[in-house]
């Protein structure tokens, strides 16, 4: 697995950049969010990345925020969820958004991202309100 990429930006798009490290440029998805962070081309960038092999070939995605990744890879690990709607949704909402929707049962904020309709909404909110439960800190309690 590639754990990061730090190097200098080539290229940048919406959608992906090219990040040159060691005189190879990757192309690496990355949100909306992603972008919109990113520093002017010529750069240096550090992305934190994950590495998605399928049989039809290899893609990387990549994130400013370690946090991203990791909530991509909460996203990916949901069944009937692959990548680029992991990607798809990190593009439409933020963590916080994404979060306070899943634990609010709020469907007309997931549905909101491309691609996402009512069933596999209701699917999301099933299966990601425990798993972000069991990664929110707890209060503490006191004793």
């Amino acid at each position: 697995m590639i754990h990061y990429l730090k190097g200098k930006l080539v290229a940048k798009s919406p959608t992906f950049v090219i990040v040159e490290v060691g005189g190879l440029g990757y192309r690496v998805n990355s949100p909306l969010s992603t972008y919109a962070a990113l520093p002017p081309e010529g750069s240096a960038v550090n992305l934190y990345t994950h590495l998605h092999l399928k049989d039809d070939g290899i893609s990387l995605y990549g994130f400013l925020k370690e946090e991203e990744r990791d909530f991509f890879l909460l996203l990916t690990s949901l069944s009937k969820i692959g990548p680029k709607s992991a990607l798809r949704m990190l593009s439409s909402l933020s963590i916080p958004e994404f979060k306070k929707a899943v634990k609010e049962g709020d469907l007309t904020t997931l549905i909101r991202t491309p691609g996402i309709g009512r069933k596999t909404a209701q699917r999301i909110i099933l299966e990601l309100n425990d798993k972000i439960e069991a990664k929110e800190p707890r209060a503490n309690s006191g004793l």
